[in-house]
C-alpha cells in the first residue's frame, strides 16, 4: 500500500508541473499568436497542412512550436515558483540550508566535470538521435545570454529541484523509492530519449544527496552549476570557457582531497 501511494505522489506532482507547463505554453502560444501575425499565421499553415500518416507534416509542425520554448521554460518557472512561495511561507517549511562558499566551489566544480562528460557522452549518439535532440533544444540557444542564464541556468534548476526533490521525496519513506521513482518523473519531464536518459541518471545522484543531506541547497547549487555552465559555453569564447572549466574542477579535486586527508566529511555523498 506504501508502495502504492508512493508512485500515486509521484504521478500527482509530475501531472502538477505538466499542468503549469501546459498553462504556460496555452498562455505563451495566445501571446505570440496576437502580438505575432508572421508567426500566427506560419502556426495556421502547419496546422492546415498536418497529415497522420505523413512524419514530415508533424516535423514542421513541432519546429513551429519548438519557437516558444524559450519564453514557455521562463514562464512555467515563474508560474511554478509563485505556489511554491506561497506554500513555504503558509507552512514556514525551508528546504534550503546554509552553504559555506568553500563547499560551494566543489559543488560547482563537480557539476562542471558532469556536464562535460554529459557532453562528450552526447557527441557518441548516433546521426538520427543528436538530430532528434539538436531540434528539441535548438530554439532555447536562440535566447539572448541573460535571458537564457535566468531562465535555463536559474529558474529552472530552481523549480525542478523543488518539485522533483523536494515536494516528491519528502513524503516516501523507502529509500530507494524515494531516489528512484522522481528521478524517473525528472527524465520524463524531459520530454525526448536523450534529455530523459541524462536527466534519469542526474535525477538519481541529486536524489541520492538530497536523501542523506536532507539539503536541498546541495542539488539546487549543482543543478545550477550544470545548466549555468553550458549556458555560459554558448557566448564566451571557447579559451575562457576552457580555462574556468578546469579551474573549478581542479579546485574540486583539491578541495575533495583535502577533506579525505583531514578524514573531514563531505556532507553531501
Amino acid at each position: 500500500m506504501k508502495k502504492i501511494k508512493s508512485v500515486l505522489l509521484v504521478l500527482l506532482w509530475l501531472f502538477v508541473f505538466f499542468l503549469i507547463e501546459g498553462m504556460a505554453t496555452v498562455a505563451v502560444l495566445f501571446y505570440k499568436i496576437y502580438t505575432d501575425i508572421d508567426y500566427a499565421k506560419r502556426l495556421l499553415d502547419v496546422l492546415n497542412a498536418y497529415d497522420p500518416e505523413n512524419a514530415e507534416t508533424f516535423t514542421n509542425y513541432l519546429q513551429v512550436i519548438y519557437e516558444i520554448v524559450p519564453e514557455t521554460l521562463f514562464v512555467t518557472g515563474i508560474l511554478a515558483l509563485i505556489p511554491i512561495i506561497i506554500y513555504f511561507i503558509a507552512t514556514k517549511q525551508n528546504p534550503y540550508k546554509k552553504v559555506n562558499l568553500l563547499k560551494i566551489g566543489f559543488l560547482i566544480g563537480v557539476a562542471i566535470l558532469g556536464n562535460v562528460v554529459i557532453s562528450s557522452l552526447l557527441e557518441l549518439l548516433p546521426d538520427g538521435l543528436l538530430a532528434d535532440y539538436s531540434q528539441s533544444t535548438g530554439y532555447i540557444e536562440t535566447l539572448p545570454f541573460l535571458p537564457l542564464l535566468i531562465t535555463v541556468g536559474i529558474l529552472g534548476p530552481i523549480t525542478e529541484e523543488i518539485f522533483f526533490r523536494y515536494l516528491m521525496m519528502k513524503r516516501i519513506k523507502n529509500k530507494y523509492f524515494a531516489i528512484i521513482l522522481p528521478a524517473l518523473a525528472f527524465g520524463i519531464a524531459h520530454g525526448n530519449i536523450v534529455q530523459g536518459t541524462y536527466a534519469f541518471i542526474i535525477g538519481l545522484i541529486f536524489g541520492y544527496i538530497y536523501y542523506k543531506t536532507q539539503n536541498l541547497s546541495y542539488t539546487t547549487i549543482m543543478h545550477i552549476g550544470l545548466n549555468s555552465s553550458s549556458v555560459f559555453v554558448m557566448f564566451l569564447p571557447e579559451t575562457v570557457s576552457i580555462i574556468l572549466a578546469i579551474g573549478f574542477v581542479i579546485y574540486a579535486l583539491i578541495y575533495f582531497f583535502v577533506k579525505r586527508k583531514n578524514h573531514e566529511k563531505l556532507n553531501i555523498f
